[in-house]
C-alpha cells in the first residue's frame, strides 16, 4: 500500500522530472535504496530492482510502483550481484521491457560487526565480493545503457529530462576508520575508487558517477545490524552536528537532485549525507552500547550484547574472542562429534525423517550416517534465498510424499480432511541449523543461537520476526558438535537446535523462515511426488488503449507491449520446455491449436490484445520448410505462429464494447441492470456525490474540452477518470495540468474504483455480479472438460479469454477476494490477469477428483512486470482447494446455463422463452447442473449453438457493468431497452 510521500520526498520537486527514464537499482529491496526508487518512481521514472530473495524483491516492486499511477516497477530477484551473467541478465531484460535504462544506484551490499582478530578470510572475502566486485559487475552490465542515454539527454538539458546517471550508495567508515568495520572500510574505499574510474572514463560520453555516504539513518536494516538497543537516543543524536539521526528521505532527495537537471554538472564526487558526523572523528561507532569507550571495549574483548534484533546474551562473536561464546568454540574443535551423534543426543522419536535441501544423498548419509532416515530437496529453480516460501508454494517439499504442505503463506499443519493435507500423527521436530557454507558465507564461523539472529547468514523474514516470544514457540535444546562438511575435507563447528513444535498454527510462522534457518524436518517416510499442472483456465483484461470519449478506441503500441510481455510469462510459467509449471503433455515450442481455446469478442482493443499476448504465449518459431522439387521456403514473420483467436459468444464482452458508451442497457439481464442501477438511488451513492461535488468542478480546466460543468460529477467518476489517465500516460501536454496533484490523482482513482465496485458487485443482491456469475461457470466448465480428458493430448489444456474489468470486480466480490485484500475493490489494471490452474499429485494419466485441486493467481497489470501472485478464494485460509470444494464453492454462485441465467435474470422470452419452456417446445437445457461427483454438467449442443450465435449468457461477462457518461435507467426505460432476450442478448456490453 502507498506509504506517506513525505516520508521519502521532500516537496520541493516538480512533478515529471524523471518522466519515462528508466531507474536501474541493485539492492532495491532495502530500507535505503527502496526509498531512493520511491522517490524517483513518484517524479515519474519507472524501475527495476535487484535482489537475491525473490518473494522480498517482488513484493518490494509492488509497493513502489503505489508511488504514482500507472508506474512499472519490475522486481528482479534471484539475481546474485557477485555472478556477472546474472546481473547482465537482469540488466538486459530491464532495458528490454521498459525499454532502456538512464539511471543506475549500485547499492548492494553486506555488514556485519566483527573485529580483525575474529574475523576469518572468508568472511573479509564475503563483503569484498558482494561490494566491489558486485559493483563492478554492476557497471560492467549496465554502462553500455547509460552511454546511450546520455547521449540522448545532452546537457545542459532543453527539456529538462537527464540520463546517463550512476550513483554508489558507499559509508564514510573509511574516510576516518571504523572499529569492527575493516571489512567493510575496504570495501567502500574500494567503491569509490570505482565511481573515480567511471567519471573519468566515462564522463567524456555525458555520463555522471557520484558517490551517496549515508551516515547514521534510522529505521534502515543497516542500522538495526550496527547499533544496540541500549543506546541513548539522546546521546547519539549529540554526537552528530545537526542533532539528529538521518532519515531515508534525506538519502532520496540526495538522490533526485544528482540524477536531476539541477545536478547535471556534478560528477566525481563522493557526498556524504549524515548532518557532519563523519568530521567529529570517533564520534560514531557500531557493535556498541552507551558505557562501552574506545578503546576499552576492544582490550576486553566487548561488543554490545543488546542489538536491535534483540539477541540479548547472544554475541555475534567468532573465533578468537575473548568470550564465554568463544571458550564453546574451543570445546567444540577440542571433542568433535559427529552429525550422527550430535542427533542421537537430541532423542529425537523413531519415525522422524531430517530433510536438508539440495544435497544428494552420499552427502547426507556422510554428514549424518541415517541412509533409513533422509530425504533430499532437489533443484528448486528460483533462488535458494526464497525457501521454503516457494518451495512450499510449488509444493516441491520432496519427503512429503502424497501428501505435501498446503503452499504457504497459509501453510499449516491440518488435521482437517484435505486431499493435499499431512497426515495428523507427524513427528513435529525440526533441526534448525545456523552455520556451514552459508554462515561461513557472511562470518566464517559465527555462532547462531537463537531464531532471531539478524545477521550471520541466518535472517528471519517477517513471520517470526514478528512474532512477540519466538522462543517460547519451542522447547529448544541446543546440542554442540563439530563435523566435517559434506566432502570431508574441513571442520565445520556449529550448534545445532532441535526444536519441536508446541503449537501447530506457529506452522504459518516457519514459512516465513529462509533457507538457512531449515535443514531437516520430522515427516514419516513417503514416496516423493511432484505437482503437475494439468491445465489452466486465463481471463486476461486488454492492453494500453486511448480514451473511451475519445473515439475511435483504438489499441496503443504500449497496450501491445503489455499484453506480449504477459504472454511471454505465461509462455515461461506453463509452456516452454524448462517452465517452472509446465502444463502436462502442453506442446513446448510449436503450437498444437486443439491444445488451445481463445476467445474474445469482435472488438478491435480486446482482439488485438489477445493476439498481441499469443505472440508472447508462443514467440515465432523461425521454421524452414522443405519442398518435395528440393527448393525450401522459411516462414515468414520469423515463423510467426498463427493462432485462432475466436470471436464467438463465450467471450466477455459484446461487439465493439470498447467504442460503446451506454453499455448499461445492452447487459440483456434484465434484473442485473435493476440492480446496478439502485445503486445511484442509494445513501451511499448519495454521501459520495455530494462529497465529491467541489472536487468534479475543480477539474473542469483539465476536462471542459470533453465534460461540462453538469456531467462533471461523481455519476461520470469513471469516464473522467479514463479520461485523465490516458492523457496522462500518452500526451506530452494536458491542460492546467499543474491541478492534477498527488492528491487529485489519488482522489480521482479512489472515486472510480468506489463507483466501479458498488456497479459491480452488492453483497445483499448477487444479481448484481452477474458478470462474475457467468465467468464461474465458464471456468468450471473449461476445467471439467480439461480433468475428464486429462489423459488426450489432443484435448484443450490451455483456455485464454480476453474481456472486462468488470468481470474480475464481479468474480473478485463473489470469491470474496475482497476480504483477502481492499485492493481487490479497485479497478484492475491494463493488461491484467488471472489464473486458475488446475493441479495434481497423482501419477495417473487420468486422476480421480478427489486427487485434484485449483489454484488462483492474479497479477494487477501484466504478469510480465507484476508477479502472478497466489490468493486464497471463498474466505479459506488454503491456497490450494481440493477440486470437490472449488466445484461446491463456485456453484454457490456460478451461472453454468441458459435456463439459470433467464431465472436468475427474470427474461423470459426470446430465447430464455425457450430455455423455460415458455414457448411449448421442450426445455433445451434440463437442469444444467446435474452431474458426477466434481463434475460440470455442460449444456445441449443446441443451447450451446444458440450462445455462439446470439451472444446470450456467456457474452455477457461484465455487461452489468456502466462506462462513463453513465445515466439512470428508471425501470420503464430497462423495459423498453430490453423487450425481448433475443433481442438484447445480440447487443451485449461491458466495460473495459
Amino acid at each position: 500500500m502507498p506509504i506517506p510521500e513525505s516520508e521519502y520526498l521532500s516537496p520541493v520537486w516538480k512533478d515529471g522530472i524523471f518522466n519515462n527514464r528508466v531507474a536501474f537499482v541493485t539492492g532495491g529491496a532495502g530500507s535505503i535504496c527502496s526509498a531512493q526508487t520511491r522517490a524517483l518512481v513518484r517524479l515519474g521514472a519507472n524501475a527495476c530492482i535487484i535482489g537475491r530473495n525473490v518473494e522480498k524483491t517482488e513484493s518490494m516492486a509492488k509497493d513502489i510502483a503505489t508511488a504514482r499511477p500507472g508506474a512499472k516497477v519490475i522486481g528482479i530477484g534471484g539475481c546474485d550481484v557477485r555472478n556477472p551473467q546474472s546481473l547482465q541478465d537482469a540488466a538486459d531484460r530491464c532495458a528490454k521491457e521498459l525499454g532502456g535504462i538512464d539511471f543506475v544506484i549500485a547499492g548492494a551490499a553486506g555488514n556485519f560487526i566483527a573485529p580483525l582478530s575474529g574475523m576469518s578470510p572468508n568472511a573479509f572475502k564475503a563483503v569484498i565480493d558482494i561490494d566491489v566486485l558486485g559493483t563492478f559487475n554492476t557497471v560492467k552490465a549496465t554502462i553500455p545503457y547509460l552511454v546511450e542515454s546520455a547521449k540522448k539527454n545532452p546537457t545542459p538539458s532543453q527539456n529538462g529530462l537527464t540520463g546517463g546517471r550512476i550513483i554508489f550508495v558507499s559509508a564514510t567508515f573509511h574516510w576516518t576508520g571504523m572499529p569492527l568495520q575493516a571489512h567493510v572500510s575496504a570495501a567502500k574505499a574500494a567503491v569509490d575508487a570505482l565511481m573515480a574510474s567511471v567519471t573519468l572514463e566515462y564522463g567524456p560520453f555525458g555520463v555522471t558517477s557520484n558517490v551517496i555516504a549515508p551516515g547514521p539513518i534510522k529505521d534502515t536494516e543497516g542500522m538495526q545490524r550496527l547499533s544496540s538497543s541500549k543506546q541513548d537516543q539522546a546521546k547519539a543524536n549529540a554526537v552528530v552536528p545537526q542533532g539528529r539521526w538521518g532519515v531515508i528521505r534525506d538519502i532520496a532527495d540526495s538522490t533526485v537532485y544528482l540524477f536531476s537537471d539541477a545536478g547535471s554538472f556534478v560528477n566525481g564526487q563522493a557526498i556524504p549525507v549524515d548532518g557532519g558526523a563523519w568530521r567529529r572523528q570517533g564520534a560514531l561507532a557500531v557493535g556498541t552500547d552507551d558505557d562501552m569507550q574506545y578503546p576499552d571495549f576492544l582490550l576486553k574483548g566487548e561488543i554490545s550484547k543488546h542489538p536491535w534484533w534483540g539477541r540479548e546474551d547472544h554475541l555475534q562473536q567468532v573465533r578468537g574472542q575473548r568470550n564465554s561464546i568463544d571458550r564453546g568454540w574451543r570445546d567444540c574443535r577440542a571433542a568433535p562429534r559427529t552429525g550422527a551423534e550430535m542427533l542421537a543426543a537430541a532423542k529425537l522419536p523413531p519415525n522422524t525423517l531430517f530433510f536438508l535441501p539440495g544435497r544428494s544423498p552420499s552427502q547426507l548419509i556422510s554428514v549424518f550416517q541415517r541412509p533409513d532416515r533422509l530425504t533430499i530437496g532437489g533443484d528448486f529453480r528460483n533462488s535458494l534465498t526464497n525457501w521454503p516460501h516457494e518451495l512450499l508454494r510449488r509444493r516441491e517439499w520432496h519427503g512429503g510424499g502424497i501428501h505435501p504442505f498446503p503452499p504457504s503463506p497459509a501453510m499449516r499443519i491440518s488435521s482437517k480432511t484435505h486431499p493435499l493435507a499431512p497426515p495428523t500423527d507427524l513427528a513435529r521436530w525440526m533441526l534448525i541449523h545456523g552455520g556451514s557454507n552459508h554462515a561461513r558465507d557472511w562470518g566464517g564461523g559465527m555462532e547462531h543461537l537463537s531464531l532471531n539472529h539478524v545477521a550471520g547468514g541466518t535472517r528471519l523474514r517477517e513471520g517470526l520476526e514478528e512474532t512477540p516470544d519466538r522462543l517460547s514457540l519451542f522447547n529448544s535444546p541446543y546440542l554442540n558438535g563439530c563435523f566435517h562438511t559434506w566432502a570431508g575435507t574441513r571442520l565445520v563447528c556449529s550448534k545445532l537446535l532441535v526444536v519441536q513444535l508446541v503449537n501447530i498454527e506457529v506452522q504459518q510462522h516457519i514459512t516465513n523462515m529462509g533457507l538457512k534457518h531449515l535443514l531437516a524436518m520430522g515427516l514419516p517416510i513417503m514416496p516423493a511426488a511432484a505437482e503437475t499442472v494439468l491445465g489452466i483456465y486465463v481471463f486476461h483484461r486488454h492492453g494500453d488503449r486511448t480514451a473511451k470519449k475519445t473515439p475511435p478506441v483504438r489499441f496503443t503500441d504500449l497496450g501491445a507491449y503489455e499484453v506480449y510481455t504477459s504472454g511471454l510469462e505465461y509462455g515461461r510459467l506453463y509452456v516452454r520446455e524448462n517452465a517452472t509449471h509446465q502444463i502436462r503433455n502442453m506442446s513446448t515450442d510449436d503450437v498444437l491449436p486443439e491444445q488451445l481455446s481463445v476467445t474474445s469478442p469482435t472488438d478491435v482493443v480486446l482482439q488485438s490484445s489477445a493476439n498481441a499476448f499469443l505472440q508472447g504465449f508462443y514467440p515465432p518459431s523461425g521454421t524452414v520448410e522443405a519442398l518435395a522439387n528440393g527448393s525450401s521456403v522459411e516462414a515468414p514473420l520469423g515463423g510467426y505462429q498463427y493462432i485462432p483467436v475466436n470471436a464467438v459468444a463465450t467471450a466477455s464482452t459484446s461487439t465493439n464494447a470498447e467504442s460503446s458508451e451506454w453499455l448499461q442497457g445492452g447487459s440483456g439481464c434484465g434484473k442485473a441492470v435493476v440492480s446496478s442501477n439502485n445503486y445511484f438511488s442509494s445513501p451511499e451513492y448519495a454521501a459520495v456525490d455530494a462529497e465529491s461535488r467541489d472536487f468534479y468542478q475543480s477539474l473542469l480546466p483539465v476536462i471542459n474540452g470533453t465534460f461540462g460543468a453538469k456531467a462533471a460529477t461523481f455519476e461520470n467518476a469513471y469516464s473522467i477518470f479514463d479520461l485523465i489517465n490516458v492523457a496522462r500516460i500518452h500526451n506530452d501536454s494536458i491542460p492546467s495540468d499543474s491541478l492534477l496533484t498527488n492528491a487529485t490523482i489519488r482522489s480521482l482513482t479512489d472515486y472510480a474504483n468506489i463507483h466501479e465496485w458498488n456497479l459491480a458487485y452488492n453483497e445483499s443482491d448477487p444479481i448484481r455480479a452477474v458478470a462474475g456469475k457467468v465467468l464461474a461457470g465458464q471456468v468450471l466448465q473449461a476445467l471439467n472438460a480439461t480433468l475428464k480428458d486429462a489423459a488426450k493430448s489432443s484435448s484443450v489444456k490451455a483456455n485464454i479469454q480476453f474481456g472486462a474489468y468488470a468481470s474480475f470486480s464481479s468474480f473478485f466480490g463473489l470469491a470474496q477476494l475482497q476480504k483477502v485484500s481492499a485492493d481487490f475493490q479497485t479497478v484492475v489494471d491494463y493488461a491484467s490477469s488471472m489464473v486458475f490452474e488446475l493441479v495434481t499429485n497423482a501419477t495417473s494419466a487420468s486422476p480421480a477428483a478427489d486427487d485434484v485441486a485449483v489454484r488462483f493467481r492474479f497479477a494487477n497489470g501484466s504478469a510480465g512486470i507484476n508477479n502472478l501472485t497466489v490468493y486464497p478464494l471463498f474466505g479459506q485460509s488454503e491456497t490450494v482447494i481440493p477440486w470437490n470444494t472449488f466445484v461446491t464453492q463456485m456453484r454457490q454462485f456460478a451461472i453454468e446455463d441458459t435456463k439459470t441465467w433467464c431465472t436468475a435474470c427474470g427474461n423470459s422470452t426470446g430465447t430464455c422463452a425457450t430455455a423455460l419452456g415458455l414457448d411449448g417446445s421442450t426445455d433445451a437445457n434440463g437442469t444444467g447442473s446435474s452431474g458426477s461427483k466434481g463434475g460440470v454438467s455442460t449444456p445441449v449442443a443446441g443451447v450451446i449453438g444458440a450462445l455462439v450465435t446470439l451472444v446470450v449468457i456467456l457474452g455477457i461477462l461484465g455487461l452489468v457493468m456502466l462506462i462513463g457518461g453513465l445515466r439512470l435507467v428508471k425501470k420503464s426505460k430497462i423495459a423498453k431497452d430490453v423487450p425481448a432476450a433475443s433481442t438484447a442478448e445480440q447487443t451485449g456490453g461491458a466495460k473495459h
